[in-house]
């Protein structure tokens, strides 16, 4: 259990659960949690870098009154020890659940999350279809790993119950990416989502909807 935090001033996720060398994470609970000036809201992964031992599990996962600001440009330019460079181009990097191909994220809970992002996204500068991502499974896990991203506020992909109850997402600058995009995710339930894009562009997207994975359920969508 993880409660009562403030983050700022740091190009890294204000809140980064991962397990990549086939260990179990599980039964976490992130509350109150407020960050501002952070280069990611927050970051949850499985991969399998270790090839010798199966991947493992990341399950049973709530993030609740979590409140994030994600700027435009870098937080920590001009200090000491700024964070790494940029592998590849990419826009301001969303938040993100993403699980292994064989062994997905399971069970996990956004509740009464707000996000306030810088956008300002252009596929001048970066731009990858929904079909394109890669998976770097053996990559260090990282919320920059995946490149370019589809979606501007979070991206998950094999992942399996999903429930998302009152999300709050703000965008400062028009970004030409939509807000959420769910691949290869069973059981997504959305309920009480606002977003500022949303009369713009969809505000969900799901690449992979013909395998049947889907349900959602959504109560508020606006301005």
């Amino acid at each position: 259990m993880v409660r009562h935090i403030a983050v700022r001033d740091t190009y890294r996720s204000a809140i980064a659960l991962e397990s990549v060398d086939g260990g179990t994470l599980e039964n976490v609970l992130v509350e109150d949690i407020k960050a501002v000036n952070t280069g990611n809201a927050f970051f949850i992964r499985l991969g399998h870098r270790n090839l010798r031992v199966p991947p493992g599990h990341v399950r049973h996962v709530v993030l609740r009154d979590i409140d994030v600001q994600v700027p435009a440009g870098q937080p920590d330019k001009g200090y000491p020890f700024q964070g790494p460079p940029f592998l590849e181009p990419h826009n301001l990097v969303p938040s993100s659940i993403v699980g292994h191909r064989d062994a997905p994220i399971e069970d996990v809970q956004l509740e009464r999350i707000k996000i306030r992002f810088g956008g300002g996204g252009s596929k001048s500068v970066a731009y990858r279809p929904f079909d394109k991502v890669p998976e770097r499974p053996t990559d260090y896990p990282d919320f920059t790993m995946f490149g370019e991203l589809p979606a501007w506020a979070i991206y998950m992909r094999h992942v399996k119950g999903l429930k998302i109850h009152d999300l709050s997402l703000t965008l400062d600058n028009p970004d030409y990416r939509i807000a959420l995009v769910a691949d290869d995710v069973a059981s997504l339930s959305l309920k009480g989502l606002t977003s500022t894009a949303a009369d713009t562009q969809p505000a969900i997207w799901f690449p992979s909807a013909k395998r049947g994975h889907h349900s959602i359920d959504v109560h508020k969508l606006g301005n």
